[in-house]
């Protein structure tokens, strides 16, 4: 029993002594490499599907895309004689709803979690990371991120499915308020058209997290994706179409992530929480809707 407990403490003190796997630029990379590979499923659907004017319009589509993505870009999507001739915007908006699905996973405490759970721990860690030294809160979400894994053995195949399955259920329905044939807009067809580039999104996503919330100490790095309706910050996020004009008014949507990274420092006399955005978001505005009319 003393040498259990020996070797129980030796681990532990190899996991409290634990640096970085990765290091900040490899982050960034990283997050580099998604907006990538986002950019390239997008292109690769618009290219292989095709946009009927006359196709019926499914109200549920455009009910459930003006709900992930607003109402605006719901609503220009809708004009289909346009989408027919220059899909540019169904592109961005495939961009804009992979960013939002995955912007949305990596909310998450623990990707796959029950909501209820989740909730409750990430409400836990936000109150550990506000009241703890940085070292002693980044154990903490280590740890339990890592118990979480080991009370649900199957959380990650689960989680990786459920990514899959709302990337193939909102590009579907995407294509579907756009104008596309029912031929190239059914989940099956997606999933077996796009099953490697999805796959490496979702793979992607989970590796990830994983770095993220387990292999990260001295730092908390969050995924960052601004709302449609949301003020544009030139501070804070990229202009897709800045070159064109003046870069000011509401947010459309967000076609690239962006990575932002969160430090205590000065603990305990001073609480400051130093942040630093390592890569913009790129979104579209308002304004560029009237481009696309």
């Amino acid at each position: 029993m003393l040498e259990e407990e020996r070797a129980q403490m030796r681990g532990n003190e190899v996991f409290m002594s634990r640096i970085d796997s990765m290091s900040g630029a490899q982050v960034v990379q990283f997050v580099n490499d998604l907006n990538s590979e986002i950019i390239q499923f997008a292109a690769s659907a618009i290219e292989l599907c095709t946009i009927d004017p006359t196709s019926p319009t499914s109200s549920q589509a455009m009910q459930d895309t003006s709900a992930r993505l607003g109402s605006k870009l719901a609503g220009l999507l809708s004009a289909r004689e346009r989408n027919s001739q220059d899909p540019t915007l169904v592109g961005l908006a495939l961009q804009a709803g992979i960013s939002a699905a995955i912007a949305r996973s990596m909310s998450s405490f623990a990707l796959g979690l029950p909501s209820k759970s989740d909730v409750i721990l990430s409400h836990l860690y936000s109150h550990v990371f506000g009241s703890e030294p940085q070292p002693t809160s980044s154990r903490w979400r280590a740890l339990t991120h890592k118990y979480v894994h080991a009370l649900y053995p199957g959380l990650k195949e689960y989680s990786a499915e459920e990514l899959r399955e709302t990337i193939c259920r909102w590009t579907s329905d995407i294509l579907v308020a756009a104008g596309a044939t029912q031929e190239g807009t059914s989940r099956a067809w997606i999933r077996e058209t796009f099953g490697d580039q999805i796959g490496r999104m979702v793979k992607a996503v989970a590796r990830m997290a994983q770095i993220c919330k387990e292999e990260i100490m001295s730092t908390n790095f969050d995924i960052v994706c601004p709302e449609p309706g949301q003020f544009f910050d030139e501070r804070i996020m990229t202009d897709a179409f800045g070159e064109y004009g003046v870069s000011q008014g509401a947010i459309l949507a967000t076609t690239e992530l962006g990575l932002r990274r969160m430090t205590r420092r000065g603990y305990p006399d001073a609480r400051t929480v130093e942040q630093q955005l390592l890569v913009r978001p790129k979104i579209i505005l308002d304004s560029v809707g009237t481009t696309f009319t």
